[in-house]
C-alpha cells in the first residue's frame, strides 16, 4: 500500500481543519465584540435615542452650532446626512481609523459631534451637496 496517497489526502484535510477552526474562533471573537459594542451603545445613548436608532435605522444628533441642523448617523457604516430644517443638504464621509464592531461607530459619531462639531466637519469629506449650495467662486 502506498502511503503517499494517504499523505496527499491528509495534508489538505489538516489545512481545511485549521481554516475551519480559525473561522470559528474569529466568529466567536466577532460576536463578543458586537455584544460589547451594543453594551456601549446602551450606556451612551438615551432610551429615546436608542429607540430612534432601532426604529428608524439612524440617530439624529442635533447641532450645537446651527439651530435646525441635525447629523443623521446611520446604524450601518454609511454616509452621514446633514439635515437642515427637514431637508438633506450634504452627505458626509468620515470614518474611524479602525473598523468598529456592530453599531459602535454611531457612538463615535455622536461623541465627536457633541465634543467638537467644528473638528468633525473639518475631518469629514463632503460626498454630496445640492448644486445650489456649491459656490461658483473659489474660496478666498
Amino acid at each position: 500500500m502506498d502511503l503517499s496517497i494517504y499523505a496527499g489526502l491528509l495534508i489538505p484535510a489538516i489545512a481545511v481543519s485549521f481554516m475551519l477552526i480559525s473561522a470559528v474562533v474569529d466568529l466567536v471573537a466577532w460576536r463578543k465584540a458586537n455584544g460589547r459594542a451594543e453594551d456601549l451603545l446602551r450606556s451612551v445613548l438615551s432610551p429615546a435615542e436608542l429607540e430612534q436608532l432601532d426604529r428608524c435605522g439612524y440617530l439624529d444628533v442635533p447641532s450645537s452650532a446651527q439651530p435646525g441642523r441635525v447629523y443623521r448617523v446611520p446604524a450601518q457604516p454609511e454616509l452621514v446626512k446633514v439635515v437642515e430644517n427637514g431637508s438633506i443638504v450634504q452627505h458626509l464621509c468620515i470614518r474611524t481609523a479602525q473598523h468598529l464592531p456592530g453599531r459602535e461607530h454611531v457612538v463615535a459619531h455622536k461623541l465627536l459631534i457633541e465634543a467638537s462639531e467644528r473638528e468633525y466637519l473639518r475631518r469629514a469629506n463632503v460626498a454630496w451637496q445640492p448644486r445650489s449650495l456649491i459656490s461658483p467662486w473659489p474660496a478666498p
